[in-house]
């Protein structure tokens, strides 16, 4: 009389909810926060346990890893533009504490100066000429994550070059 696929058991859900979140995982990396809010979505009617479990089996078994996520997700913004302070804020928005943040981002260092240098490049390619193209520019390179001291010695380097 009554139709047991609309209430699945616990178990049967468990392996839906794990299934799926391999098939998100097969795509691209996922911070625990990432899949765990996905995941919720689509199977609303789970109990938070068993998207607990399925969230540390997918860890145990080294499928779901927030460091991974990290390093992968600062190499594309990196690659596109971005600076420490701006990923600071996005890891932590996708569940990533600020500690982990930090360790990833160590590896990025050394290239902060000549990153901010081609972002500016890519942007405004000559100097500004007065006080309120000066401040635009370095709005701009504030909206994109670069500390205020990245900002001052681009500025500093590109007036020395330019004297040369």
């Amino acid at each position: 009389m009554f139709d047991d696929s609309l209430n699945p058991e616990p178990d049967e859900l468990e392996n839906k909810a794990y299934n799926a979140a391999i098939a998100l995982l097969a795509r691209r990396e996922y911070s625990q926060k990432e899949l765990t809010d996905k995941l919720f979505k689509k199977f609303c009617s789970a109990e938070g346990d068993i998207l607990n479990t399925v969230i540390q089996r997918l860890t145990e078994n080294s499928y779901l890893s927030d460091e991974r996520f990290a390093e992968a997700y600062c190499r594309a913004r990196v690659r596109k533009g971005f600076g420490l302070e701006r990923l600071l804020l996005e890891l932590a928005e996708k569940g990533i504490c600020t500690e982990l943040g930090e360790q990833v981002l160590i590896q990025f260092e050394e290239q902060w100066l000549t990153l901010v240098e081609q972002v500016w490049r890519k942007k405004y390619k000559t100097l500004p000429q007065n006080y309120a193209e000066k401040a635009k520019q370095q709005n701009f390179l504030r909206y994109r994550g670069f500390t205020f001291s990245d900002i001052d010695r681009l500025f500093t380097y590109l007036k020395f070059e330019d004297n040369t």
